[in-house]
């Protein structure tokens, strides 16, 4: 049976190291990076190496930024009075998109006793700092899991010791747009029912 060069399978055993990247994905970019011009492959590696090198993260919101500059997420022309408060950097970018304006909070995980992570290991406290007479409203915006609405209960409680007049919200979960009610599971629509509103 005929075997890859070791430096190729090295680089296959590299890209399977990705979240969600099987053995054919893994294969066919390293068939790529292979056969892809040497710029190409050196602008891709510079990549990967700035990306511990220039990247670092907010020191209070907790998002993603560039050394030596100021963080997009921090900036004076967004909402101040609202912060959401998400599990994951990349979760700030698909709550962005949906139309967002005010801040953003980065947990960095959630409460998971299994995993051994408690509120001292997320940005629980730096968050309570954050809240001053500005903020009026708290989002949270957790994954849909038993961590996730653990988290949310632990944060809610821990907000309104702090301020009583805080508006705490979170985030509706319910049936998709252009979902049918065949394809939905039952706590999905259990939810959806006990957070309907008026029409």
């Amino acid at each position: 049976m005929i075997q890859l060069p070791a430096t190729l399978q090295k680089l296959i055993d590299s890209f399977k190291a990705l979240p969600g990247i099987g053995s054919k994905t893994a294969e066919r970019l390293a068939y790529h990076v292979s056969e892809s011009h040497e710029s190409y492959n050196k602008e891709f590696a510079e990549s990967l190496l700035n990306i511990r090198e220039k990247l670092n993260i907010c020191n209070t919101c907790f998002f993603y930024v560039e050394e030596k500059s100021s963080c997009s997420c921090c900036q004076n022309n967004r909402d101040q009075t609202k912060i959401c408060v998400v599990q994951r950097p990349k979760d700030v970018i698909a709550i962005d998109k949906a139309g967002f304006t005010g801040l953003y909070h980065v947990l960095g995980g959630v409460l998971s006793p299994l995993d051994q992570i408690g509120p001292d290991d997320l940005n629980i406290n730096e968050l309570i700092i954050r809240v001053d007479d500005e903020v009026k409203e708290i989002i949270l915006a957790m994954d849909t899991s038993l961590e996730g609405d653990a988290t949310s209960i632990c944060l809610a409680q821990r907000l309104e010791e702090i301020n009583k007049d805080l508006t705490i919200s979170k985030l509706a979960r319910g049936i998709p747009i252009g979902g049918q009610f065949e394809y939905i599971d039952e706590i999905t629509l259990m939810r959806a029912l006990d957070e309907r509103r008026v029409v």
